[in-house]
Parts: C-alpha cells; structure tokens; sequence
C-alpha cells in the first residue's frame, strides 16, 4: 500500500502516467452506497478517467462484452444472493486475450480468498476495507503505468522483501531444496516462499516445465539436443536437463 504523506500538496492528475491517454475503468462492487463513493474517489485519479460501474456479475459480464476497459476494480465477495463472485469474474476477463495483461485491482473485506485470487487470475494488487481515499489513487496510478505488453512479476523474497520482476527477462526458474532461483538476464532473485507450481500459476502460458526442477520461458533462443536431453538458452551459460517426459515436447526445436 502506498501512503502520502502530504495529501494536500499532491496533484494525481500530473502523476497519471499519460495524461494525454484516455482511460476506461470498471468497477464491480455489490454494494450500492460502496459503490458510488468509490467510483466519486477514482473519478478523481483524472479529467481523462471515465468511470463505469456494476453491482452484480452479470452486468459487469455484459459491459465487458460490449466495451474495452483499461482497468478492472473488482470486490472479491458479491453478496451472498449471488452465485458468482468477484473472482469468477477476473477469471471470465482473463479469458478474453485483449484482457490477458490488464490491470485487475481487488478490493475485500476478507484476507481468506486473497492468494487464490492473486494465483488465480495475474492479479496486480488488493486493497483490504475500509480503504483511503489516497490508497486507492495511488494504486490506480501505479497500476495504470505498468505496460500491458511488459507485466510484471511481484513476489516476496527471503527476508521479506519484495521483487518486481519484468516477465520478459526471466530465462528460467529454478528449485533447489526448497529454494527458488528466479534467474534473469542480469540477476539471480531468491525465494522461499513458493513452489515452481505456484510460480507457473503466476506466470504467461509460454513459461513451461522441463523438468520437475525446472520452468524455462518459451520465448526466448534456444537450442535442443535431442540425443542428450540437453538444452541450451539464450543468456545463459550452462546445460539445462530436460526430463523424458518433456522431450516430445522440445525435440521439435532441433539442434
């Protein structure tokens, strides 16, 4: 969270990362009064922010059928009459390919269903309620200068601090004794708090197992020897061991 410690000496407007650039934000909150006090607060983020709103999965399914946004505000629980919650919905925006990098911030009450959500559908932030007026600005202004086509990585290192990592850099990840090794063109990043599966949740679908040990990224150069089992990537200096039972699926690459 993010907390100014001047409010009235802040202009979000000449913070917006492009103030030239029209942004369409929808947010999806059940409850009515929460609704309109927080869609006056996002109003506010800039004169280029059109501000669009629904109170119950359905409509909001409709909207995103019908009209581009550049930003989804999603409270995780719709009530208990509704059979679908804020989750279901991300899920169903993600599953558009325009929609695959888009900013999703979630709003809750409840800690329970907040990894699910972050695992489940690449989302960028929460905030928990009650919530400032300056929290949520300032996390849509952060959240609007990440690039649709470069996201980020966001996970708690050893120590608990925290990386962002550019998705495009990652080579491939690694798992040693309980111990992740994010490895990038210029860095090493540690972690212990996930498992390569939980990391794969997280990342695009060109990242891909090799190895029970290993996810490497798709995307970059690479070569095969399919009579070792040995791969060779692009911006890294070692042989990666593919298991047999991915061969099939790099033998493809060649040498």
């Amino acid at each position: 969270m993010f907390i100014i410690k001047n409010k009235s000496n802040y202009n979000w407007l000449s913070d917006m990362a492009d103030i030239n650039k029209f942004y369409r934000i929808l947010i999806l909150e059940d409850n009515l009064e929460q609704l309109e006090h927080l869609k006056m607060i996002v109003k506010k983020a800039g004169q280029n922010m059109e501000v669009c709103s629904a109170h119950t999965y359905e409509q909001a399914e409709l909207m995103i059928k019908n009209t581009f946004f550049d930003m989804f505000v999603i409270d995780i629980f719709l009530g208990e009459e509704s059979q679908k919650d804020g989750i279901s919905f991300a899920k169903t925006v993600r599953s558009f390919s325009e929609y695959e990098f888009t900013p999703i911030l979630y709003i809750t009450a409840l800690s329970e269903r907040l990894q699910e959500a972050l695992n489940t559908t690449h989302c960028y932030a929460y905030i928990k309620k009650p919530y400032s007026e300056e929290t949520v600005l300032k996390e849509i202004n952060n959240m609007l200068r990440i690039p649709q086509e470069a996201p980020i990585l966001d996970i708690k290192g050893i120590h608990s601090y925290r990386f962002k990592i550019l998705v495009k850099d990652i080579i491939f990840i690694e798992s040693i004794k309980h111990t992740i090794i994010i490895h990038t063109e210029k860095n090493e990043f540690i972690t212990k708090s996930y498992s390569l599966k939980t990391l794969k949740a997280l990342l695009p679908d060109y990242f891909q197992f090799c190895h029970k040990s290993y996810i490497i990224n798709m995307m970059r150069s690479m070569s095969y020897n399919s009579a070792t089992r040995v791969l060779l990537m692009d911006g890294w200096d070692y042989p990666i061991v593919v298991a047999r039972k991915f061969h099939e699926r790099f033998k493809r690459i060649g040498k």
